[in-house]
């Protein structure tokens, strides 16, 4: 059973690997129903569910997964996009991250606290973890967790549309990544149920910087090995904005 919580963790596993497992086996465990937070199937009882293979094997090629490649420092987030289709039967979307060995008998033994945000189509919010003690679907609202080091986000039936997902760094003073500068964290994600958005090329940002600007056109100038007068797509005698639009 994996456990409800996991903050307070007692070693510190560095293995990349590892929160990603975990991440993707708790995303597609096995959970009982229950109903409310006394029922002897509650989280405390099933915690995140039972290891179940088959859905994990069969869907392989349909995950979303960060595998600890995203860093973030303290106040930093990442956000990624998914398009969710009509008739989708679940949107789950689970975030873990490692966190160093805590204090022995501190009142909240994580030492850095990273949250995931889930946003809908129609500007919903559900925080990580919200409404998960009463069932098996996550309730909208809520806040930033700032106990465990998983969080969940499961919805059923979702309503068809686009959905925000965004990572943030609320608290990191312990560094839990020694190959990069300064202090910071990364983490484990895993989606199920929608498709990555990718955001439409544009063609004549040619340095892909997010901006259109002189550097974009010297670019395309020298595409044409310093050709002006071929860059001069519009024959106006000049290579400027005009010959990229």
């Amino acid at each position: 059973v994996f456990p409800r919580f996991g903050g307070g963790s007692s070693v510190f596993d560095s293995r990349p690997a590892n929160a990603t497992a975990r991440a993707l086996m708790i995303n597609t465990a096995f959970r009982y129903a229950f109903t409310g937070a006394t029922a002897n199937l509650a989280r405390r009882s099933q915690g995140w569910g039972f290891p179940d293979l088959r859905p994990l094997y069969d869907n392989r090629n349909n995950f979303f997964i960060v595998n600890q490649s995203e860093v973030l420092n303290q106040g930093q987030s990442k956000t990624y996009a998914f398009d969710v289709a009509t008739g989708t039967p679940q949107f789950r979307v689970t975030m873990v991250y490692r966190d160093p060995q805590g204090a022995v008998s501190p009142a909240i033994a994580r030492v850095n606290d990273l949250s995931v945000r889930v946003t809908g189509p129609t500007g919903t919010v559900w925080w990580g973890n919200n409404g998960l003690n009463a069932g098996n679907v996550s309730t909208a609202g809520g806040s930033r967790n700032t106990l465990d080091t998983v969080e969940n986000v499961f919805l059923v039936n979702p309503p068809a549309g686009r959905y925000t997902v965004e990572v943030f760094g609320d608290v990191i003073t312990t560094d839990t990544v020694p190959g990069t500068p300064g202090t910071n964290a990364n983490f484990s994600l895993v989606a199920f149920g929608g498709t990555l958005f990718a955001p439409p090329t544009c063609v004549p940002d040619f340095n892909n910087d997010g901006e259109l600007t002189f550097d974009d056109i010297q670019l395309f100038v020298s595409s044409y090995n310093g050709q002006q007068a071929r860059a001069d797509l519009n024959s106006d005698g000049e290579w400027t904005f005009d010959d990229i639009q």
